[in-house]
């Protein structure tokens, strides 16, 4: 999953940030995801949607290149991935779908046939994979127990927690992830490089974004892992590639 993540982050970063600005995002990758801080050595399902993402993410690059409708489908097939690995996922998808929205409502007047033409082959693609799985299980009779763990469980689970308590899950990641915590101050070096271009706002949109929806993926719930950090490390790499090769230019 990590050699998978890594190949697909080279190519998203090479795009957003240049052939040394996508090593740097690589190197920066494998270390935090091997580190102990994440628990990136033990098998978890954040590795998938990780994975999962940055295939939706490199194929939505490649669609908007093309202009192509069907890599539109294939993308949000991978963000539906995503989110049937592990419910936070979805944010990935919303944070793909708002991309697909502003490039198709970018245009004046709006062209309402290809917004809807995109954002429909788009949710179509999400929508797929959870909907094939619901109807295989419906046909094994097995639908009520999937639903309960997935959703009314879930529901429960995530509402345990309250203010105190959540903030005491903060603290504690903070302890318990060792050097990871220090990956914050050059990726925030990063978003302040970013925001201060005064060209290049479709880089500045897509990257904030993932940065908006990736923090909402870590959250969710209010349950703050170590492991679930694992959905933060993209943006932080491609970030701290930013810092770098702003200060290399500098």
């Amino acid at each position: 999953a990590n050699l998978g993540a890594l190949a697909l982050l080279l190519f998203i970063a090479r795009r957003l940030t240049g052939v040394w600005g996508a090593i740097i995002a690589c190197a920066t990758y494998a270390l935090l995801s091997l580190s102990p801080g994440v628990l990136g050595l033990a098998g978890h399902a954040t590795h998938l949607v990780t994975l999962a993402a940055l295939g939706g993410f490199l194929l939505l690059l490649r669609a908007r290149e093309g202009g192509c409708g069907t890599g539109l489908f294939w993308s949000g097939l991978c963000f539906g991935l995503a989110f049937l690995c592990k419910q936070p996922g979805l944010y990935f998808g919303m944070f793909g779908f708002c991309v697909v929205l502003r490039d198709a409502a970018r245009t004046r007047p709006v062209a309402w046939r290809p917004l809807l033409r995109n954002t429909g082959f788009f949710s179509a693609g999400m929508v797929l994979p959870f909907a094939l799985t619901c109807l295989i299980l419906w046909r094994l009779g097995t639908l009520q127990k999937f639903w309960f763990w997935t959703f009314t469980y879930a529901k429960v689970h995530a509402g345990i927690l309250n203010g105190e308590m959540a903030w005491g899950q903060l603290v504690s990641f903070f302890e318990s992830c060792g050097w990871v915590k220090w990956s914050l101050p050059p990726a925030g070096a990063g978003l302040v490089c970013l925001l201060r271009e005064k060209d290049n706002g479709d880089r500045k949109f897509m990257v904030t974004t993932l940065l908006g929806f990736s923090l909402l993926a870590f959250a969710a719930a209010f349950y703050f892992s170590r492991h679930y950090f694992i959905v933060m490390l993209p943006v932080v790499s491609l970030l701290t590639a930013m810092a770098v090769t702003a200060a290399a230019q500098a």
